[in-house]
């Protein structure tokens, strides 16, 4: 089971930080078809947390991995500009994925709800 942490980010209006609670790596399973489908419900807005001071929406910019097992996909978001990006690349690349998985790399959760809608409908 994914494991929850936590992200403090900072609203670009008001200055105020926003604690945004959130998992790095979903891997599809029964238990957890939710994040499946939120994420397909609300794309980008999937890793969006609202300020509590002024109601701003601010995107959340970590990094995220999704996996189905059944249909053998990997998909790792990685935001353009992350300090870690060329690191979370390398390591996906070097030794952590899957053999027989097709993987992709997405920049935001637009991408990844298409990825996973191609995927799904069993094209690439």
């Amino acid at each position: 089971m994914a494991k929850l942490k936590r992200i403090i980010g900072i609203c670009h209006e008001c200055g105020n930080n926003i604690e945004h609670n959130y998992i790095d790596r979903c891997e599809v399973s029964f238990f957890n078809k939710h994040v499946k489908k939120e994420i397909l419900a609300k794309k980008e807005n999937y890793f969006v947390a609202t300020c509590s001071k002024c109601g701003t929406e601010v995107v959340m910019g970590y990094s995220f991995r999704f996996v189905d097992p059944n249909q053998k996909y990997d998909i790792l978001l990685v935001r353009n500009g992350d300090p870690l990006e060329n690191r979370i690349i390398n390591s996906a690349r070097s030794n952590d994925v899957k053999n027989g998985y097709q993987t992709r790399l997405v920049a935001d959760g637009t991408e990844l709800a298409e990825k996973i809608q191609i995927f799904d409908a069993g094209m690439d």
